[in-house]
């Protein structure tokens, strides 16, 4: 039996011998684990998008070169963007407007039924 077969085997286990109210801790848990990495991808995203500044900067000074290639930081930053925005987007959902109530009838007198 390989490593990954004895690890796979006791986690399979682990988790079928847990007790059935450990999984919304657990989903709390990994919720928390969630946005806090996600933030992390935030930060390192804006970071990314400082280096391509630095870099196009760079770039810009130089004399132009005569390669056939250049890199596309205009495109890069669009996407980086996307990404970004897409990643604010789930973190910081914006609230839906409260839907209208269907009006109330307001008349609650009937006539007596004749049986």
């Amino acid at each position: 039996m390989t490593k990954t077969a004895k690890f796979t085997g006791a986690l399979l286990v682990a988790i079928m011998t847990a007790p059935f109210w450990a999984g919304t801790h657990a989903a709390h848990a990994d919720d928390a684990i969630e946005r806090e990495r996600l933030v992390r991808i935030e930060r390192q995203l804006a970071h990314v998008e400082r280096q391509l500044d630095e870099t196009q900067g760079i770039v810009l000074s130089l004399p132009p070169g005569k390669s056939r290639y250049h890199f596309d930081y205009a495109r890069m930053k669009t996407d980086l963007a996307r990404v970004r925005a897409g990643v604010s987007a789930y973190l910081n959902p914006s609230r839906t407007q409260p839907r209208d109530p269907d009006a109330l009838i307001s008349d609650y007198t009937r006539e007596n039924e004749t049986p």
